[in-house]
Order: C-alpha cells, then sequence, then structure tokens
C-alpha cells in the first residue's frame, strides 16, 4: 500500500482507509466501497473462480483501483504475515 510505502504504520493507514470510506459512503459511492458485489468477500481470495476474478480485474481497471474493503483486507492480511515473519511480535 502507498501509505504504507510512505512510512506511515499499518494503524494509520487503516485509520485512513477507514475516513475514506466513510467519505465515500457519505457521498453515496458504494460502488467504491464495496467493489462490484457487495455480498462477495472472495475477489482476493487466490480459489476465486476465473469469473470473479474476470469481474474485479474488469471493475479495477475501470475504476483504477480496488475498492475499500478489498485493500483493508489486503492490508490486513499484510500485518499478519508480517506478524508472523517477526515471530508473533508486534509490528
Amino acid at each position: 500500500m502507498l501509505c504504507l510505502a510512505g512510512g506511515y504504520s499499518g494503524e494509520r493507514c487503516l485509520e485512513l482507509l477507514d475516513i475514506l470510506e466513510q467519505r465515500a459512503l457519505y457521498i453515496g459511492d458504494e460502488d467504491g466501497v464495496y467493489g462490484p458485489d457487495a455480498e462477495s468477500d472472495d475477489e482476493l481470495d487466490e480459489n476465486a473462480t476465473w469469473t470473479t476474478k474476470a469481474q474485479i480485474w474488469a471493475w479495477q481497471r475501470r475504476r483504477g483501483y480496488l475498492p475499500i474493503r478489498d485493500r483493508r483486507q489486503m492490508l490486513r492480511k499484510h500485518q499478519e504475515a508480517r506478524k508472523v515473519q517477526r515471530g508473533g511480535l508486534s509490528p
């Protein structure tokens, strides 16, 4: 994530995503928060069907970025992986 590359902590990045989500919902951009299928949480799953992967690929190309919820999920997975790499210590 760009905020991590900029030197911010994972927690600050999550706070940013929370603010972006609130703003997007306030202006009615539910698509920007939830993506093409608000009911689906498996778009980023490595075992997702090819149709699901194609749908999120097309959506990302149209919007220019992943939905906020997906970006938050990616950040949390990244934080968990770093925590495991550090032997269970907090990042």
